[in-house]
């Protein structure tokens, strides 16, 4: 829809264009459409639904938008959004310290010497879908991450220099990655 208005309206125009399109092009008769659940979406599958040339037309709402809203509401139970504010913490701290980072990569290294080292993955707030992907690579990484914060322990907080408050931070985020609570919770 760049560069045309967002409306339902507009989206209903899109689509049966579309739709013309793929006939025309392809010999290929469209049965479904799957848009988001935004107002423009909603107007324009109720166009769509109420057009008699489009009868035969399955509208649905986008499935993984779905997820993503699910997902949302999941972070307002209290063990996932403190389990989940606790794993961003962690990569967060990690990606934010070279020092830190380059230790993980050693680890990943030493423990799989064949493989490329894997990044840790930072979610973004609006796409829930990151959020699974930013725990799934720290669960990955668990024993790299809790090996590189047990052997690597004194080099970790010596990375950080000799601020009071920068050294408690790495305490806090070591205490974390050594608590088998945390990669239990998770785990979940």
């Amino acid at each position: 829809m760049t560069g045309r208005p967002k409306t339902g309206d507009e989206m209903f125009k899109i689509i049966c264009e579309e739709i013309s399109y793929i006939k025309e092009k392809y010999n290929v008769r469209a049965i479904g459409w799957v848009t988001d659940d935004g107002p423009d979406g909603k107007k324009a599958r109720r166009l769509a639904a109420e057009d008699p040339l489009l009868a035969y037309l399955i509208l649905l709402v986008c499935w993984a938008h779905q997820i993503n809203l699910v997902f949302g509401d999941m972070l307002g139970i209290p063990w996932v959004s403190h389990t989940m504010r606790d794993a961003v913490e962690i990569v967060t701290w990690f990606n934010s310290h070279g020092v830190a980072l380059e230790l993980l990569r050693e680890e990943q290294r030493i423990s799989r010497p064949e493989a490329t080292p894997l990044a840790l993955l930072r979610p973004v707030q609006t796409r829930w879908t990151s959020h699974f992907s930013s725990c799934n690579r720290l669960l990955k990484l668990r024993e790299d991450i809790q090996t590189c914060a047990s052997r690597r322990r004194r080099r970790l907080v010596e990375s950080v220099g000799t601020n009071s408050d920068s050294i408690a931070k790495v305490e806090q985020i070591l205490g974390k990655i050594c608590n088998n609570n945390f990669w239990n919770d998770l785990e979940r």
